[in-house]
């Protein structure tokens, strides 16, 4: 039986540290362009939706060729709404109006704009075939962390405190790197995420697979300093990285 895959791209309207980001045009192409073309080339991708609070949003998304079967209501579009809240809510539109329920939902920000399509397609082979074994709730993609959590501090009103505690390193804040544990960070390149553990309540579930990407290829695009970066990485791209 065939497995249904369902990439929904995320693209509300009122983020404040960098107004409009997710239209912000690069290379005279929208950001959220960038996500919409990724999913449309990648063949395990059966259908592309965009979810947006906006008018202008989804008349973008639709000319990059996604579609945008509602707007998400303003409740779940605000700084602090949870990746939860829109998934779902997509879901049970989709599963409500249309009877429609992929097996598997594929999160594509539209923050991380550079995925080459060899290393997308490489994505979903290793998905499915570690899946079979290892029956994954989410399988999402990681870079290796630029700094070690084992040397952040947490301000506790006038003092500091380690962010992580753990008793096998007693001054891991002091401790040579080489002898803490390596930690990883989502990539953001794309999350698979099964539509039972969404509707479960989480985008992750106990059982999360990987996929490590390499350093160079991390973007996220979190303010207009990030921008010089990502051009060149997406003029890269162009010649196939």
């Amino acid at each position: 039986m065939a497995i249904e895959i369902l990439s929904i791209i995320p693209a509300r309207s009122g983020s404040k540290g960098f107004a409009h980001k997710n239209i912000y045009k690069i290379k005279d192409k929208h950001l959220l362009g960038y996500s919409v073309e990724s999913s449309l080339l990648c063949s395990f991708i059966q259908r592309t939706i965009v979810s947006t609070d906006s008018e202008e949003y989804a008349d973008i998304a639709k000319s990059y060729g996604a579609e945008v079967p509602f707007l998400r209501p303003k409740d779940i579009s605000r700084d602090t709404s949870l990746d939860l809240e829109f998934l779902r809510h997509a879901l049970e539109f989709l599963n409500q109006k249309e009877a429609y329920k992929p097996d598997y939902v594929a999160l594509m920000r539209p923050t991380t704009p550079v995925r080459p399509a060899h290393l997308v397609n490489q994505i979903f082979e290793d998905f499915f075939q570690q899946n079979q074994m290892q029956a994954f709730t989410s399988f999402i993609t990681i870079v290796k962390s630029p700094v070690s959590p084992y040397k952040i501090w947490e301000k506790r009103g006038a003092l500091l405190k380690a962010f992580i505690q753990d008793e096998r390193f007693l001054e891991s804040h002091s401790s040579p790197r080489q002898v803490l544990p390596a930690t990883w960070i989502n990539a953001g390149v794309v999350d698979i995420i099964s539509t039972e553990t969404i509707m479960k309540g989480s985008t992750l579930g106990d059982r999360v697979g990987y996929f490590e990407v390499p350093a160079h290829l991390h973007n996220d695009i979190d303010s207009e300093d990030d921008l010089h970066q990502v051009m060149k990485l997406l003029e890269l791209n162009e010649r196939e990285l």
